[in-house]
C-alpha cells in the first residue's frame, strides 16, 4: 500500500523548490501524494498562485485558507488559530501516514502543530539553518522539535539539528531542492525572458527580492526599503523586483516598491511573480542579485551571480563566496554595489562552486523516505516518540 504523504506548499516561493520532490512523489508508486496548498498560494494580491500548481499537472487534495486578515501581528496570529483548525481538518478527512513541510513559514507553525496533535509524524526539509533578524528563526527551530525526520543542507546544519536533540540517524544531509531545479529546468533565451518579463537582459540587470526583517520594530519596513531604493536610483541599470511575501509589514514595502517604480520606470521595474522558471532565468541572465531573500543565498553560487545579503534577514546562515553582506544603508548598499560590479569579485563569484548540491536532492528524500516505509505504516509511534539525543 503506497505510503499517504501530505505536503505543504505554503507560497510560490516554497512550491518553486518542492516540485521536483513532488514529481517524484508523483511517479513513485511507494507514495500516494497529498497537496494541500495553503497561505499566499490563496492570495489574489499574490496571484492566486494555486493556480500554478494545477497549471502544472498537480492535482490539489485541499486549501487551507489561513491569510492574515490585516498586515501586522495581530492578523498573523488569527491566521495561524484559523490554519490550526484548517489543518486539522484536512488532517481528519486525508488521514496521512506523513506530512513533508519546507521551511519556516508562520504557516507551517499551524499545519505542524496540527500533524503532532493527531499523531502523524513530519519531515521536515531545512532545520538547522538561522535567519537571526526574522520570526522564522524559531519557527523553524520549532517545527524542527516537532519534526520526526530531517533533511538538511549541509553539514553545519545536520550538526545543529542533532544539538537540539534529534537522533543522528534520523538526519539526512541531502542538499537543496532548489539546485535541483537549477539542473532540471530548461531555461529561458533571452528573447523568452524578455517576452516574459517585459525586461531586456542583453542590457545589464539587477534581480531584487526584499521581504520584512519581521522581528524588527514598527516602520523599520518602510525605512529599510527606501534605503534600498535610494541606493538603486543612482544605479546605471534597471532592476527588476519582485513582491514582498505576506509577512507582517510586507505591504509598506510593496507600496514603496510600486511607487518608485511608477517614479523611476527606467531604474525600477515591479513584478508580482516570475514563476520559477522565469525566476531562476532571470537569475541567470542577471548582471547581479541583492536583497534578503534565502535565494540569494542558496541559488545564486550556481550562477556564479554576484549577490548582495542586505540587512539581517538571513543573519547566520552560511555565507557563500559570491554574495557579499551588508548594512541596510543606503552608504553600505552603495559601496557593496561598487564591490559586486568590480572586476575582481565578479571573477571570484564565477569561479565558486556551489555547495549545496549537484541536483540530486529530490531523489535523494525519496530514498530515504522509502526505508521509513515500514515504520510510517505499521509502527508510526517508533517515530513519534522521540529520544533526546545528548552529546
Amino acid at each position: 500500500m503506497a505510503l499517504k504523504t501530505l505536503v505543504v506548499t505554503t507560497s510560490r516561493a516554497d512550491y518553486g523548490l518542492l516540485t521536483p520532490l513532488l514529481e517524484e512523489l508523483e511517479i513513485s508508486s511507494d507514495f500516494e501524494l497529498q497537496l494541500v496548498a495553503t497561505g499566499s498560494h490563496l492570495s489574489e494580491h499574490h496571484g492566486l498562485t494555486k493556480n500554478l500548481i494545477t497549471e502544472d499537472g498537480f492535482a490539489l487534495a485541499g486549501l487551507v485558507e489561513m491569510n492574515p486578515h490585516s498586515n501586522d501581528s495581530v492578523g498573523t496570529a488569527q491566521a495561524v488559530a484559523r490554519g490550526l483548525a484548517g489543518f486539522s481538518q484536512m488532517i481528519m478527512a486525508l488521514k496521512p501516514n506523513l506530512m513533508v513541510v519546507l521551511g519556516d513559514r508562520f504557516e507551517l507553525l499551524a499545519a505542524s502543530t496540527a500533524a503532532l496533535l493527531h499523531r502523524v509524524p513530519v519531515a521536515h526539509l531545512y532545520g538547522g539553518e538561522t535567519t537571526e533578524g526574522a520570526l522564522d528563526e524559531a519557527i523553524r527551530h520549532g517545527v524542527t522539535k516537532m519534526a520526526a525526520l530531517h533533511f538538511v543542507s549541509l553539514p553545519g546544519y545536520e550538526k545543529r539539528v542533532i544539538q537540539m536533540g534529534e537522533e543522528p540517524d534520523r538526519v539526512f544531509q541531502v542538499g537543496a531542492l532548489g539546485i535541483d531545479n537549477v539542473h532540471r529546468i530548461h531555461l529561458m533565451d533571452l528573447e523568452e525572458l524578455r517576452a516574459h518579463s517585459g525586461v531586456d537582459f542583453s542590457k545589464p540587470v539587477a534581480l531584487m527580492t526584499f521581504h520584512p526583517v519581521t522581528l524588527d520594530g514598527p516602520g523599520e519596513a518602510a525605512r529599510q526599503i527606501e534605503e534600498v531604493l535610494a541606493a538603486l536610483e543612482s544605479q546605471d541599470f534597471l532592476t527588476l523586483v519582485t513582491m514582498p511575501n505576506a509577512d507582517p509589514a510586507s505591504d509598506q514595502i510593496y507600496q514603496r516598491i510600486k511607487a518608485a517604480s511608477l517614479a523611476y520606470p527606467e531604474r525600477i521595474k515591479l513584478v508580482k511573480n516570475l514563476g520559477q522558471r522565469g525566476y531562476l532565468s532571470a537569475m541567470k541572465r542577471a548582471h547581479l542579485m541583492l536583497g534578503n531573500s534565502s535565494s540569494g543565498v542558496i541559488e545564486t553560487p550556481s550562477f556564479g551571480l554576484p549577490t548582495l545579503n542586505i540587512g539581517d534577514r538571513q543573519k547566520g546562515r552560511f555565507c557563500p563566496e559570491n554574495v557579499i553582506q551588508c548594512d541596510c544603508t543606503k552608504s553600505a548598499i552603495l559601496e557593496a554595489l561598487a564591490k559586486a560590479q568590480s572586476p575582481q569579485f565578479r571573477s571570484q563569484a564565477a569561479a565558486y562552486q556551489s555547495p549545496f548540491g549537484q541536483g540530486d536532492c529530490a531523489k535523494k528524500i525519496i530514498t530515504t523516505l522509502i526505508n521509513w516505509i515500514p515504520v510510517l505504516q505499521n509502527q508510526p509511534e517508533r517515530l513519534l516518540k522521540k529520544h533526546f539525543h545528548d552529546l
